[in-house]
Formats: C-alpha cells, sequence, structure tokens
C-alpha cells in the first residue's frame, strides 16, 4: 500500500491535474505521415468537433492562445519534464507532456511508472525544477509575478521555465479560488477513492450482494455479531482517516487562501499515513469475515 504520510502531496498533484484535464485541450503530435505518434489520425479540433474558441474569435492573453471554452495549446511544452518541489509539502511533484497530454504525480510515481520512455534518471530526464513555497508556487502559477520577481527558486532551461509558466498563466484559473472550492473536494473524495483499490478486484461486483447476504442469510446468525464487529471497526477507521483529512484540509485552506502559517507539521502526515495503514488492516479483516459468511452461508 502506498505510504500516504504524502497525501498533501498527492492532493496537489490531484489538483493540478483537476486544472490541467479542464484547460487543457487534446493536441495531436503529428509526425511525418500525419497520424500522430500513437499512430491514430490526427484531428485538429478538440473532441467535440468544434475548434476551441467562442462565437468564432479566439481569444488571446499575452500572446498566448487562450480560448473562452478554457482550452489551451500544450504542444509549446511538448516532451518537457517538470518538477515542483513544494517546501510545505514531502514528496516533489513530477509534470510530464506528452503527446499533448499533461499528468501530473508524484515524482517516486513518475520515475516508477516513467510516462515517456526516456531511460536517463530522474534528475537528468527533468527539464527545469521549481522550488519554493506553496504561496510563491500559487503566485507563479496564476501570473501574478514573472520569473525574474518570483520568490520560487527555477534551475534548468530558462525558456522551458517561461513557456510553463506563460501556458499556466494563460490558463486563466483563479488559482487561489481554485485552491479554495477544490481542497475540501479533493481531500473528501481522496477516502472513498481509496476503497476499491483496497478491494481486491474479484470481490468488486459481488461485494454489496455478499454483505446482504451475509447479514440476511441463514449462515448469517451465527457469525452475524462477528461482521458487525468487523464493519464497526472499519467504519470507526474510516471516520478517523476523515477526520485527519478534515483537519489537513482546514491546514491548507488557511495557509493558500489566508497567508497563515504553515501548521501542519510532518508528524500530523505520519499520523495520517498510521491510521490510513490501519484502516486497510480492518478492511482486511471485514473482507475475511464477509468470505468466511459466504461460505457458511452456502454450506
Amino acid at each position: 500500500m502506498m505510504a500516504y504520510s504524502i497525501v498533501g502531496s498527492q492532493c496537489f498533484a490531484s489538483l493540478l491535474n483537476i486544472a490541467l484535464s479542464r484547460h487543457q485541450r487534446e493536441c495531436c503530435v503529428k509526425s511525418s505521415d500525419g497520424n500522430s505518434r500513437d499512430g491514430n489520425p490526427c484531428d485538429d479540433n478538440p473532441r467535440d468537433g468544434n475548434p476551441s474558441h467562442r462565437n468564432g474569435n479566439p481569444s488571446h492573453r499575452n500572446g498566448n492562445p487562450s480560448h473562452r471554452n478554457g482550452a489551451i495549446d500544450l504542444s509549446p511544452l511538448e516532451s518537457l519534464s517538470i518538477t515542483l518541489a513544494i517546501d510545505e509539502l514531502p514528496a516533489s511533484i513530477a509534470v510530464r507532456f506528452v503527446n499533448g497530454r499533461a499528468t501530473a504525480m508524484l515524482t517516486d510515481t513518475a520515475t516508477a511508472t516513467d510516462m515517456t520512455t526516456d531511460t536517463r534518471t530522474s534528475a537528468e530526464a527533468t527539464d527545469v525544477a521549481f522550488s519554493g513555497s506553496l504561496s510563491a508556487m500559487v503566485a507563479l502559477l496564476t501570473g501574478e509575478v514573472g520569473l525574474a520577481d518570483s520568490e520560487v527558486y527555477i534551475t534548468g532551461k530558462i525558456g522551458s521555465a517561461q513557456r510553463f509558466q506563460a501556458v499556466f498563466s494563460a490558463l486563466a484559473v483563479d488559482w487561489r479560488d481554485f485552491f479554495t472550492r477544490r481542497l475540501p473536494e479533493t481531500i473528501s473524495t481522496l477516502v472513498p477513492g481509496l476503497i476499491p483499490d483496497l478491494i481486491p478486484e474479484a470481490m468488486r461486483d459481488s461485494m454489496r450482494d455478499s454483505m446482504r447476504d451475509s447479514i440476511r442469510g441463514e449462515g448469517a446468525k451465527t457469525h452475524k455479531a462477528a461482521l458487525q464487529k468487523s464493519l464497526h471497526a472499519f467504519t470507526s477507521g474510516a471516520q478517523l482517516v476523515d477526520a485527519g483529512a478534515t483537519q489537513l484540509t482546514q491546514s491548507l485552506h488557511e495557509y493558500v487562501t489566508q497567508d497563515k502559517a504553515w501548521v501542519v507539521p510532518r508528524a500530523e502526515f505520519q499520523a495520517l499515513s498510521g491510521l490510513v495503514d490501519t484502516l486497510d488492516s480492518r478492511l482486511t479483516q471485514l473482507l475475511k469475515q464477509i468470505e468466511l459468511n459466504q461460505t457458511k452461508s452456502g454450506e
């Protein structure tokens, strides 16, 4: 199971992905035969078949196309690898631009999955690295400050850094409002989102029926108390994780939107990690109890 002491970093990566998925345009990278790099025919229009503009008039901002429907061409960043190291978060974020699509992930995940076929090391494969506080990073993404005036430290190719900052500022996203609205939603969906990953694939479709049959069936008369005990333990664990995530949400919210001091120490991330690990164990026990009830019901 992934260590969820880096839950804050995961949330930040999720936020970037939400913004990118809602504002980037599907941009086909053509080869010499006119097809995309994956061999499929290129379509110069977005998925809906309509040009990325409104009322036929494209809108521009700072010389970069930023269409009113929110779509934007990411081709200037094609093949770039960007790393965001945020002081307050324990893991860095890697943003990869491949075939006109962008994906944000934790750096260890990026190294493990390697979206590209690049054989370079993680450090070598990074074209630009940004490091600094969360507030400084948000200011850079909003375009409130330029690269020269930013408090973010930048290493790598300056041209790539300029293109990255230009594209993100051209998204015309109110990042502070975005964080205000999205942080609670992102973290509140984090815990339920874990459940499908923790449940074995073979049991997902039948779990609901299994629980119903276990509770109502004849075999449940003997094992119902044990099942309810396991279910109660799992529910309690879920509530503890949700409480920890809620506290983390509030701290991030206040830090980003109200410029308050960061009050979430690393120990709190580790404590939340322990709660999730406990929740995993309790879910395992619950699943074993369900399987036992299924076996007894079938006897």
